[in-house]
């Protein structure tokens, strides 16, 4: 009986037992393998997360990053170029201030140089006015009168000093010609000064003359002989010398009025001149 009893109590806790290891045993991996069910969930969440953030993380340095850093570029590449520039623009200020000053100073120098220029032409206009005025001058004002038998010789003077005056005026001209190309009045101080010269060389004829005149008289007084009459031949001498004087004056003052007409005309070409030079 006690075998009997036995055997089922021990068969029984036997199966008992089984069934209990069964069942711990199942349900510890089944623990298990919820657990790494589990574990693998959350890994593949996590792996999904790391995936979404590298994805984001790129799209954030392919998108954001690079305009972030070209706008930095951009201000970066501003502010360089704005310092570029003001010193570009300082260094350009400070050349046009230098080339305006040299400018400034050129162009102060060029007036000044036209300004002199001008003046040495006015000068040069008025000198030649003036001499041309001694010459003329100088050949009327020669009197025949004013030499005898006993002053004949200073006749002999009046063709250095005529030809003094000539002088002046050649002068005078060779310095106008350094300012002034005006064809119509270089023209005319040329037509000019081939009148004054036949009018000199009227006066010229008559000091010859006169000279010749003078000279011959004397030597005849020094030679004369007792027969010759020394009343006759002054007599003579006299109605040569008035001969003379008296073609002298005459041609002299005809050859004037050519003389005068162009130098008043040649003292209205100098004022035209002279006003252009004030312009």
């Amino acid at each position: 009986m006690l075998l009997l009893v036995t055997r089922p109590t021990t068969a029984l806790l036997n199966t008992n037992k089984g069934g209990a290891i069964y069942f711990l045993t199942h349900a510890k991996s089944f623990t298990l393998r919820k657990t790494f069910y589990m574990y693998t969930d959350v890994l593949f969440w996590l792996q999904l997360g790391v995936v979404a953030l590298q994805v984001l993380f790129g799209f954030y340095l392919k998108n954001y990053l690079p305009k972030y850093f070209e706008e930095k570029g951009k201000n970066l590449a501003t502010k360089e170029d704005i310092g570029e520039i003001t010193t570009i623009v300082e260094t350009v200020k400070s050349d046009l201030l230098q080339e305006t000053e040299k400018l400034k100073s050129q162009l102060s120098y060029v007036n000044q140089n036209k300004i002199s220029i001008k003046n040495s032409e006015r000068e040069a206009l008025f000198k030649l006015n003036e001499t041309f005025a001694g010459w003329i001058y100088s050949i009327m004002h020669f009197q025949t009168g004013l030499y005898t038998e006993d002053n004949f010789t200073e006749i002999n003077k009046i063709p250095g000093m005529l030809e003094e005056k000539g002088y002046d005026v050649d002068i005078s001209r060779a310095k106008l010609l350094l300012f002034m190309h005006d064809q119509e009045l270089l023209n005319h101080i040329k037509e000019l000064s081939q009148a004054t010269i036949t009018m000199e060389s009227i006066v010229m004829e008559c000091v010859i003359n006169l000279y010749y005149v003078y000279k011959t008289n004397q030597t005849w007084f020094q030679f004369k002989t007792p027969e010759q009459n020394a009343l006759e031949r002054a007599k003579q001498t006299i109605d040569q010398i008035a001969k003379i004087q008296n073609k002298m004056l005459s041609e002299r003052n005809l050859q004037f009025e050519t003389v005068n007409d162009f130098h008043l005309k040649l003292i209205v070409l100098i004022k035209q001149r002279v006003a252009t030079l004030e312009n």
